[in-house]
Formats: C-alpha cells, structure tokens, sequence
C-alpha cells in the first residue's frame, strides 16, 4: 500500500516537468520563415527579401499601409529581435507633439518625426532565445492593433 502511494506520488510529481519539457520543445528559432509564417496564419502576406545591409527584410501590406520587418542580430537563421516599421507622408510636416503624444499617452509602437518630415512608427520586438509560435502570431496582432491606432491618432 505504501509503496503503491509513493509511486503514485512520484507520477504526479513526474508530470508537471514532462510538461514543461514539452513545452519548452515548441519554441521556435526567431527566424524570417516563423515570422512570415506567422503574419500569414493572421492573413497577411509577406515577401522576403534583403535590407540595404543584405540582412533579411520582409515586406507586406496591412490595414492599407505597407510596412517592413527588418531583423537585427541574426546568426544564420536565428535573430535575437525585429522592428516592424512603416511611414507616412503627411500634407504638412508634422509637429513633434503628434509623435509625443502617442508615445507617452501607448505601449506598443513608437513615433517620431523623421528629418525629412516624413512621420515614422515601429514596434521593436525581443526575439532572443526563440518565442512559440503563439507568441509570433500575437506578435503580429499587436503590430495591427498598433498600426491600427496610430492610423486612427495621426486621422489618416
């Protein structure tokens, strides 16, 4: 009786780290493919390419605004973080206080005037050390939701 209690026991306690492993073996390497794969499995589709630098790029369309993805400490597949970025020509330049109001005011993305007078807005993500395939999917939404808003501040 005891010996089967305590074989039990050691079951349950065997079970949380099996998990665990197996949870830790569905983190992806942070690469341009997992990326792009992820944006397509939230419907948009991308192209890669390569930066100036001849770094990996990807190229897309969302809520009406062409964007990139560029990739930032890669070691041949694997990239310790990415920038979404995009920009916008407004009619007029705009002022500071349009990119300071959105940065103090959100978390996601980041605003500023460019010099020349173009408006920038990126989101900068941490890849390192690989993220689940979720976490890349909801990478992307929070770039859209991002996007999404920022288009809403700036009425574009």
């Amino acid at each position: 009786m005891i010996r089967s209690l305590i074989i039990s026991s050691l079951f349950f306690l065997v079970i949380p780290f099996a998990a665990s492993a197996q949870s830790n073996q569905q983190l992806a390497y942070a690469n341009p493919e997992d990326v792009m794969n992820a944006l397509a499995e939230e419907g948009y589709l991308t192209r890669l390419d390569t930066d100036s630098q001849g770094d990996p790029k990807l190229t897309g369309r969302m809520s009406g605004v062409n964007y990139s993805v560029y990739f930032y400490g890669c070691d041949e597949s694997d990239c310790r973080s990415v920038s979404f970025y995009t920009t916008f020509t407004l009619n007029s330049r705009p002022s500071l206080s349009i990119a300071n109001d959105w940065n103090a005011a959100k978390r996601f993305g980041m605003a500023y005037v460019m010099e020349d007078g173009d408006l920038g807005f990126e989101m900068n993500v941490n890849l390192a050390h690989g993220v689940s395939p979720d976490n890349l999917r909801d990478t992307a939404d929070w770039w859209r939701i991002a996007l999404d808003e920022f288009l809403e501040h700036i009425e574009w």
